[in-house]
């Protein structure tokens, strides 16, 4: 999943929607500092797959918070 439009400075929290924090994501995961881009390759802290289902992205700037929702379904 990619998340785009993001400043220099991010932190991304991905939770699982019984609010077990799943990911915490921040600009030292960008390719570049001044990327807009973030990728998260769908691994959990523990370097394992996430499960199919819906999750949470609580994101965090300096301008400010949003919420997203998005579901992970993995095609076999």
């Amino acid at each position: 999943i990619t998340f785009s439009n993001l400043p220099e400075e991010v932190t991304i929290k991905i939770y699982s929607l019984s609010g077990i924090l799943v990911k915490t994501l921040t600009e030292n995961d960008k390719e570049s500092f001044a990327s807009p881009f973030l990728n998260w390759n769908l691994r959990n802290e523990d370097g394992k797959k996430v499960a199919d289902g819906v999750y949470i992205a609580h994101i965090k700037t300096k301008f400010g918070e949003k919420v997203l929702k998005f579901s992970v379904v993995k095609m076999k």
